[in-house]
């Protein structure tokens, strides 16, 4: 597998996610419809992520070998990669507060979850 990047300086990481199609009545007007359902593994909090969302993070491939496993292994080989990534791997690149322009002039709280963070891979910058 090629590693994929906008560029050489700015490397990619998937998050490990499974898909599938799910046919039910969701909605009786509607009747029985088939839907695609989405949804992301998670994992423990490393350190960066910890401080920002301490329940959990999503499980982050970060190199061509554990997206090719994550894809074609069989399910305990792939769950294998469940797993925080190591303390110092991401930091924080940008971080302010949430802000919804439908709520402008009505305060939605304070503290850790009022404020949004994003995060790079801390090991292309190294």
């Amino acid at each position: 597998m090629e590693e994929l990047a906008h560029n050489e300086d700015l490397l990619l990481a998937f998050f490990a996610s499974i898909w599938t199609q799910w046919t039910s009545v969701r909605k009786l007007k509607e009747g029985e419809t088939t839907n695609d359902l989405f949804g992301f593994l998670t994992t423990t909090a490393n350190k960066e992520v910890g401080e920002v969302h301490p329940k959990a993070m999503p499980v982050i491939l970060t190199k061509p070998e554990e997206i090719e496993t994550w894809l074609t292994a069989d399910v305990e080989t792939a769950l294998a990669l469940q797993r925080p990534l190591p303390d110092g791997a991401l930091r924080v690149v940008a971080e302010g507060h949430r802000r919804d322009p439908a709520e402008d002039g009505v305060h939605c709280g304070t503290g850790r979850n009022d404020t949004l963070s994003v995060f790079d891979n801390a090991a292309v910058h190294a």
